[in-house]
């Protein structure tokens, strides 16, 4: 972009990403008069959130892989802050290192703990169970997920929350900090704070200094009947994202067949209650239902036979901006 046109004394602003989460942020700064110049949308979305409102807004909209994407950031000459959301673009090392740009990233976990892909990290802060979780705004260096924290927040992990109702509460909770602190974003000269100089140990889990991979699932998605009540519980739901498809159904195996895991209930023993002495029972074959009884409860399973082939990776829905539908957990 040749424009050097500033509004209100701001940078130009791009933003990167892709789903409703970059358009909400997005309209925080139209709301304030501040110009966005332009948006670059990293993953395929059937129907565009930030295109719609590029559109409504007169806004440059481009739809980019990485190479384009790192060409058209290598060509921009003038100040930008460029605000990577929801973005799975890795910026090059030449891109990061430009003087004139200013990146600024959102992150799903408080750093610098549980660094890596968004999407995959709270499906682990469930099964890890962990029970404090938050976000992170920070700067992007040449390392991932390692830059200057601009500001971040908490919030607690309920035993009942899934990965999808975790993932829906840091992009509100996210999007909530940008409407406070979209200032400071734009501010070349805020540098944030040092990740060694976050005090703030809210994480509980050994495994939270690892790299998560956005193919990274637990038990690579199969639940163990041996598995504790517990464990078996926390399984289930780090791979519950209701009726959207952002990762394949969880699987188990079944009378010498491994089945998907459509549905799960369940139930926790009341203290004196009788407790059952079998393990695994098959309450209903003609229904594929499979029942878990532990000390502490039980867990009834619907389930249908696997199908090959990967399932859809993208979440559409998100993408769309719907509200999704939980599933009912009895207690």
């Amino acid at each position: 972009m040749g424009e050097s046109e500033m509004t209100l004394g701001y940078p130009n602003i791009g933003i990167m990403g892709f789903g409703k989460m970059p358009a909400d942020c997005a309209q925080i700064l139209l709301n304030h008069q501040v110009k966005v110049n332009f948006t670059l949308e990293t993953e395929e979305s059937p129907f565009s959130s930030l295109e719609g409102l590029c559109s409504r807004n007169s806004i440059v909209f481009e739809k980019t892989r990485a190479e384009k994407a790192a060409a058209f950031l290598n060509d921009l000459d003038d100040p930008t802050v460029i605000l990577s959301i929801n973005n799975n673009f890795l910026f090059p090392a030449n891109i990061v290192r430009k003087e004139n740009l200013r990146i600024v990233n959102f992150h799903n976990a408080v750093l610098p703990s549980y660094p890596g892909h968004g999407q995959s990290i709270p499906r682990w802060i469930v099964y890890n169970g962990e029970t404090q979780h938050g976000v992170t705004w920070h700067l992007v260096n040449e390392s991932i997920d390692s830059g200057n924290i601009l500001c971040n927040k908490t919030f607690a992990v309920l035993d009942t929350d899934t990965a999808l109702s975790v993932m829906m509460r840091s992009i509100r909770v996210g999007i909530g900090l940008f409407e406070q602190w979209w200032e400071r974003f734009l501010d070349f000269g805020f540098s944030g704070t040092p990740q060694a100089d976050n005090m703030q140990r809210i994480y509980k889990s050994p495994m939270q200094n690892r790299l998560y991979r956005k193919k990274d699932i637990p038990n690579n998605g199969q639940l163990d009947p041996g598995w504790e009540f517990d464990q078996s519980i926390r399984f289930l739901r780090s791979m519950d994202y209701s009726r959207l498809q952002v990762v394949a159904p969880p699987r188990i195996a079944f009378e010498h067949e491994m089945c998907s895991i459509k549905k799960y209930r369940v139930e926790k023993r009341l203290p004196g209650a009788e407790e059952s002495a079998k393990k695994k029972e098959n309450v209903g074959q003609a229904e594929q239902t499979y029942r878990l009884n532990y000390d502490e409860g039980a867990i009834t399973l619907y389930l249908q036979k696997s199908k090959e082939g990967p399932s859809r990776d993208e979440d559409f829905a998100l993408a769309l901006g719907k509200r999704p539908v939980f599933p009912e957990i009895s207690q």
